[in-house]
């Protein structure tokens, strides 16, 4: 290691060096101070995003609640009064609440019977040749479709209709 240096500092330089290591050790604690802010923030932001997903679906719960307490009504009644006219209007009153409910939250079916096979919001579950229907078009829905604020979350299960294939001379 060698000898040591020494440098001859005029009183003015190392009053200006003096403030200037103070302003360096201001400017790394204001860092380190906001480097904790920085690491608290996210800690609060992920905290946040975590209870934000565990109590996103309350509402649409409390929605679905009130529907179910219709149910929980209807299955009394029926243990009391063995009517099936009444039970039938107090399950289609529920399905009514039920389907108004999710439209007010953006939910759609999709239309398709009798429509273009549109496989963005169809899935062909077999299809049949059939000269009564144009060609590829929905013939028949096994199961709704549905769409959530535009988007499909659920594609129609379709049969679709194709063109009978012409027939040969040995086929009859």
């Amino acid at each position: 290691m060698g000898k040591k240096k020494k440098i001859l500092l005029s009183s003015e330089e190392f009053e200006t060096l003096k403030e200037k290591a103070g302003k360096a050790d201001e400017y790394f604690d204001r860092m380190l101070r906001l480097q904790a802010d920085f690491d608290n923030f996210k800690k609060r932001l992920e905290k946040e995003k975590a209870d934000f997903i565990k109590f996103a679906n309350e509402e649409i719960i409390l929605e679905i609640l009130r529907i179910l307490d219709d149910f929980d009504r209807a299955v009394e009644a029926c243990k009391t009064k063995h009517d099936f006219d009444v039970l039938y209007k107090g399950v289609e009153m529920i399905w009514k609440d039920m389907k108004e409910f999710l439209a007010k939250k953006g939910l759609k079916e999709i239309d398709a019977k009798g429509k273009p096979f549109n496989p963005h919001e169809h899935e062909a579950m077999m299809q049949e040749e059939n000269d009564e229907h144009p060609e590829d078009h929905v013939i028949e829905e096994f199961q709704k479709g549905y769409t959530l604020n535009g988007r499909v979350i659920r594609p129609s299960r379709v049969k679709v209709a194709k063109k009978p294939q012409e027939k040969t001379n040995g086929e009859q």
